[in-house]
């Protein structure tokens, strides 16, 4: 059962290549993705979840739950920030196919120089398709929007980072 909220969100980000869900916590942002997932899923091969660690196991019961033929790729940001291994894994998985990222809990991604936002920033670049999902995009200033709006695509602000600032 959709929301209104979660309807109106599919129906808009369902024709987008990229698209942000802004939702409050307990609104429903992993099914809704996940129906948008489902959507597109005859031009896509390869399907790239990135949350918290903490999450992958929410992320795994609520696609049981929809859609449990749907094969996911769910990958802790920490991981990717913390194993060279894990990222290049990734990025290979990735090579020739048409793959869709989530970041699920995108403000993880607000540091610019942090590893973790640099490696997802760089596997963001080989996907056509791009959600990112939190229910709080900001926690300390609207700067906290930059990367995240630099991942789902550079030509949304189209600006540098001092540009964004000023």
């Amino acid at each position: 059962m959709n929301t209104e909220q979660q309807k109106e969100a599919v129906t808009k980000l369902s024709q987008l290549k990229v698209g942000a869900l802004f939702m409050e916590m307990g609104t429903g942002k992993t099914k809704t993705a996940l129906d948008i997932i489902n959507i597109k899923a005859n031009k896509i091969d390869y399907v790239l979840w990135i949350c918290p660690c903490s999450l992958k196991g929410e992320i795994i019961s609520e696609r049981d739950k929809w859609y449990p033929d749907m094969d996911l790729d769910i990958v802790g940001c920490e991981s990717i920030g913390a194993s060279d291994r894990i990222y290049l894994e990734t990025l290979n998985k990735m090579a020739e196919r048409k793959v869709f990222i989530v970041v699920d809990e995108s403000l993880k991604i607000k540091n610019r120089s942090a590893k973790r936002t640099q490696r997802i920033l760089e596997l963001g670049k080989y996907s056509e398709y791009r959600l990112i999902l939190n229910g709080t995009p900001v926690s300390k200033n609207i700067l906290d929007l930059w990367t995240q709006m630099q991942f789902l695509s550079p030509k949304i602000l189209d600006m540098n980072f001092y540009e964004f600032k000023d």
